[in-house]
């Protein structure tokens, strides 16, 4: 069976319309975030969320990195230091994130800190005591701002 002319002008005019059609958005850079949801300190992760909320809005508004928007990834350390291991191992986990801020204790910090200079990671700690062992074990893996 033949094709006719207009059929075969319909379908390519149709393909090179999807083809010419905008890209996807850019994939999301995703940034891990260890955090008490429950717990003790369950009230301060509350506080550390809406903040990262907050700065991800205003770079996602302005354009977010290099054109992709960014992406908070949380998982919930549970205000212990078992838990916030575990936590951090999941975002670990993840090959799409690739930063992660840390969680709100200085105990907490020091628990995961072997994990985190073992996987050679680029973690945010927090401004305060237990931010200096991850420091210290990894000069130059981490960062942290005051």
């Amino acid at each position: 069976m033949k094709c006719p002319r207009s059929m075969v002008a319909l379908t390519l005019g149709s393909l090179i319309l999807v083809g010419a059609a905008p890209a996807r958005a850019a994939d999301p850079i995703k940034i891990g975030m260890v955090v008490p949801l429950t717990g003790a300190i369950a009230e301060s992760g509350k506080y550390g969320i809406q903040g990262a909320k907050l700065a991800i809005e205003e770079v996602n508004t302005a354009g977010g990195v290099l054109g992709r928007p960014l992406e908070l990834v949380i998982e919930d350390d549970q205000s212990a230091n078992p838990t916030t291991i575990l936590a951090f191992n999941k975002l670990a986990g993840d090959n799409d994130i690739v930063a992660f801020l840390g969680p709100t204790r200085s105990t907490q910090i020091q628990a995961m800190s072997p994990a985190v200079v073992a996987m050679r990671l680029l973690p945010s700690p927090p401004a305060c005591r237990g931010a200096s062992s991850v420091r210290a074990a990894a000069p130059g893996a981490a960062f942290h701002a005051t």
